[in-house]
């Protein structure tokens, strides 16, 4: 997990060193790399104080996910999705869902238990397809991951 210290300083200081790498060699996608930079530095702060579970957060990585859209070609795509793996996005990510996990169970169905397992290393597969059908029948099980919407994680009564 990730803990207020030296591992953060040094994390922030590889984001903010690895965006003037891009900027400086790649112009043409620096507004996506900014605005990913920002919305990474919000979830990491988010993860690191605990507020994971707030309406927020929800939507800085759902700005997150929607950037893909925002950027018009794939060579660009491909730029920004570098960056991204650069600057340790998917370690962040799976923090945090191990972080949500751990403090919100009950979001996580009977399967998603049964196939993440816990002690996987962030750069180890860690989530098993599941399939009953043959492809193609409309009866597959697409749940990778299922998707943890705002309401059924998050959203307080």
């Amino acid at each position: 997990m990730f803990t207020a210290g030296g591992k953060d300083k040094s994390k922030e200081d590889e984001l903010k060193k690895t965006l003037q790498f891009y900027k400086k060699n790649h112009r043409s996608v620096y507004v996506y790399l900014s605005e990913a930079e920002k919305l990474i530095r919000s979830l990491r702060s988010f993860l690191m104080s605990g507020q994971l579970a707030t309406e927020a957060s929800f939507w800085k990585a759902d700005a997150l996910v929607a950037l893909s859209i925002k950027i018009p070609d794939q060579q660009s795509k491909t730029l920004v999705f570098n960056f991204l793996v650069d600057v340790d996005l998917p370690e962040t990510l799976i923090e945090i869902v191990r972080t949500l996990r751990q403090k919100y169970p009950q979001a996580f169905s009977e399967t998603e238990k049964r196939d993440v397992r816990k002690n996987d290393e962030p750069g180890e597969k860690i989530l098993k397809k599941k399939a009953n059908t043959k492809r193609g029948s409309g009866d597959e099980k697409h749940s990778e991951v299922k998707c943890m919407t705002y309401e059924k994680c998050c959203k307080r009564d």
